[in-house]
C-alpha cells in the first residue's frame, strides 16, 4: 500500500500496522460481533483490555510498582491546570524552565491561581536559584512549535520533578523513578486524540491530596477507581494498546530511540549542509522528533508546501506562532519517509539555484 508520508506534529502519524489493525477490527473487535466503538467500559471485555494496556506500558517503560497509571479522556493541557490544583499548597510554588511554547502555557496556567517561579536556564544545577518553598519542578522535555530538547538532569534534582512528554514518551529511553509525575497525551506517539496518560508515584499523589477538589478533576478518584470513574474513550484506548504492542514488536523503545537519531542526524546534516534550508537551534537543544528549520528566502514557503504535498510529504507547515518549516518524525515515521524528504529538499534547493542568480 502506497501512501502519504505525514509530517504533522499531532495527531500524529500512526503505524500502517496499526492502521490496518484498527480497520480490520472495525466491524468485528476479538471476534465479538461488535465494534470497539460499541463495547461498553465497565464490560469485562474492556476491563480487561486496560488491564492489558497497563502491563504492556509497564513493561515498555519499565513502570515500578509504586507508580501509578491514570488514562483520563481529557485535553493534555488540561494538566496545565491539574498539576498546581494537586501540589502547589497555600504557603508553596513551583519552579519552572521555560524552554519553549508549551512551558510558557503551563507557567502562564500555573500562575493564574498559584505560586510560581522561572527557573534560569543559563545557570548550571548547582546555581538553579530554587526556593525552599518549592513544592516541585515541572518540565516540558521536548518542545515541539520550536524543536526544543531540554534535559532538566533529574537525578540532581532536590525536588520532586514533573514533567510533560507528550512529544516524546517512547521515543527514548528514561528512568521513570527519576520523575513525581510524567503526562503524555496520546497523540503523537501513543495513538490518538482525546487520551491522555499520566504516570504518577504513588507517595507523590498520598502526601498531596487535596480536599476541595472537584471529584472527576481529582487524580485520586482516578486511581481508586481504575480510570472508570467517568467513561474513558474505549476506542482511543484501545489503539493505545495496538501501539503500545507495535512498539514492542519493533524492538521497544531502545531500537525506535536509535532508529529516531538516525533518522534526525540525517535531517540536520541535510539542513546544515544547505545553503538554502537553516536551523537555529543550538545543536546540544535538538529535538530528535521535532526538527525544525526555516528557507532563507521566505517568500517561497508557499511553493515548498505545495510542492513537497505533490511528492507526498504532507503537514510540514511549521506552527502558525512562529512560522517556517516543521517535520515530525515521530516513532511512526519510517527512515525512508525522512530520506524521502532529504531528496525533494535538496532537489527543491537545486531547482531554486538553478532558477536564481542570487537566491539566499
Amino acid at each position: 500500500m502506497t501512501r502519504s508520508y505525514y509530517f504533522g506534529p499531532g495527531p500524529a502519524s500512526l503505524p500502517l500496522d496499526v492502521l490496518l489493525e484498527i480497520q480490520s477490527e472495525t466491524l468485528n473487535w476479538h471476534k465479538t460481533d461488535l465494534s470497539i466503538l460499541e463495547i461498553g467500559h465497565r464490560s469485562s471485555m474492556f476491563q480487561e483490555l486496560l488491564s492489558e494496556l497497563s502491563l504492556e506500558l509497564r513493561n515498555i517503560l519499565a513502570i515500578p510498582n509504586n507508580y501509578h497509571l491514570i488514562f483520563m479522556g481529557c485535553p493534555t493541557r488540561m494538566h496545565f491546570n491539574l498539576i498546581p490544583m494537586h501540589f502547589i499548597k497555600k504557603e508553596e510554588q513551583a519552579g519552572f524552565w521555560i524552554t519553549g511554547h508549551w512551558s510558557r502555557m503551563a507557567f502562564a496556567e500555573a500562575k493564574n491561581s498559584h505560586q510560581a517561579y522561572k527557573i534560569p536556564l543559563e545557570l548550571k544545577n548547582d546555581k538553579w536559584q530554587l526556593k525552599e518553598n518549592t513544592a516541585y519542578l515541572y518540565a516540558t522535555i521536548n518542545e515541539t512549535l520550536e524543536g526544543i530538547r531540554f534535559d532538566p538532569l533529574a537525578k540532581s534534582s532536590p525536588y520532586p520533578l514533573v514533567a510533560d512528554m507528550t512529544s516524546c514518551l517512547t521515543t527514548e529511553p528514561l528512568c521513570v523513578e527519576d520523575y513525581a509525575m510524567l503526562f503524555a497525551g496520546a497523540q503523537k506517539n501513543l495513538g490518538c486524540a482525546g487520551l491522555s496518560l499520566v504516570i504518577i508515584k504513588a507517595d507523590f499523589l498520598q502526601n498531596n491530596k487535596v480536599s476541595n477538589l472537584p471529584n472527576y478533576l481529582d487524580y485520586n478518584t482516578y486511581v481508586s477507581t481504575n480510570s472508570l470513574c467517568v467513561t474513558p474513550p474505549t476506542f482511543n484506548c484501545d489503539v493505545m494498546l495496538k501501539v503500545v504492542k507495535w512498539i514492542k514488536a519493533q524492538g521497544g523503545v531502545s531500537y525506535l530511540a536509535q532508529e529516531n537519531r538516525k533518522k534526525a542526524q540525517a535531517l540536520y546534516a541535510a539542513i546544515d549542509a544547505s545553503d538554502f534550508y537553516y536551523n537555529e537551534v543550538p545543536l546540544a537543544a535538538r529535538s530528535w522528533v521535532n526538527v525544525t528549520f526555516n528557507l532563507r528566502d521566505k517568500a517561497k514557503e508557499p511553493d515548498f508546501f505545495a510542492q513537497a504535498k505533490k511528492a507526498g510529504l504532507i503537514g510540514l507547515e511549521g506552527h502558525r506562532v512562529i512560522g517556517g518549516v516543521r517535520a515530525s518524525i515521530y516513532n511512526a515515521m519510517p527512515y525512508q519517509g525522512v530520506m524521502h524528504l532529504i531528496d525533494f529538499m535538496m532537489e527543491y534547493e537545486k531547482n531554486v539555484c538553478k532558477n536564481t542568480s542570487n537566491y539566499y
